[in-house]
């Protein structure tokens, strides 16, 4: 038997009808879950509470924006709160900060669930990282001495690339000040020169002058 081929035109006809129906239902989803987070505001405002966290479940996986998905473990957790349930209520909570870490508390939020949120630590206790980079040595001269006669002599200095590399510690001692410590190697590099031209013979001296520091170092700061 002849094997049947499934014509463009008849694929194509299919496919704009799947995203026919599946588009609406995207569409009426996100509406129908923004109606459903409005409704759960108003039966929190009525101390309907019960209802609430079943209410919203079914849009927490899908059909919420980050915004309304926030206000909605908002709702939840207070939810728990006024139940009486800490077990679900820290269970939420711990989810909520999983999802976002970085939530600042807002002037709005109710004081259980600033309670409830500030019993957490959000920050790491330490934070390790590798420090590195390049530098650049210029010396100052206090000072000059030269084998030349100075009064004839041109004397300059050249700075010199270098590099360092370490390790870092950060703590946070408070809530808004950070310790930092780091150890590192450090290499720096620097040059003098002294060049004196004689008039009478036309000749050019040069005389040069590299130093070259390995240290190690141990800077302590601190930020606010």
């Amino acid at each position: 038997m002849p094997h049947s081929k499934i014509k463009p035109y008849y694929l194509f006809t299919v496919s704009a009808l799947i995203c026919f129906y599946l588009l609406p239902v995207s569409s009426f989803s996100q509406e129908d879950c923004a109606a459903k987070i409005q409704e759960a505001q108003r039966y929190y405002d009525q101390g309907m509470i019960d209802e609430i966290p079943a209410m919203l479940a079914p849009c927490m996986a899908e059909g919420f924006t980050r915004t309304q998905k926030i206000e909605a473990y908002k709702l939840i957790i207070m939810s728990y709160l006024f139940d009486e349930d800490q077990f679900e209520a820290e269970r939420t909570m711990l989810e909520f900060l999983k999802k976002y870490p970085e939530y600042e508390i807002m002037p709005n939020d109710p004081v259980e669930f600033v309670y409830l949120f500030e019993s957490y630590r959000t920050a790491s206790v330490f934070s390790f990282g590798l420090v590195g980079g390049i530098n650049l040595t210029d010396p100052r001269i206090i000072e000059p001495f030269s084998t030349f006669d100075l009064s004839e002599a041109t004397l300059k200095n050249i700075i010199k690339p270098g590099f360092q590399v370490g390790l870092g510690v950060e703590r946070y001692i408070s809530k808004k000040i950070l310790l930092n410590l780091e150890a590192y190697f450090s290499f720096n590099q620097y040059m003098f020169s002294d060049e004196l031209r004689s008039e009478q013979t036309g000749s050019i001296s040069y005389v040069t002058f590299r130093e070259q520091l390995y240290k190690i170092e141990i800077p302590v700061t601190i930020s606010y």
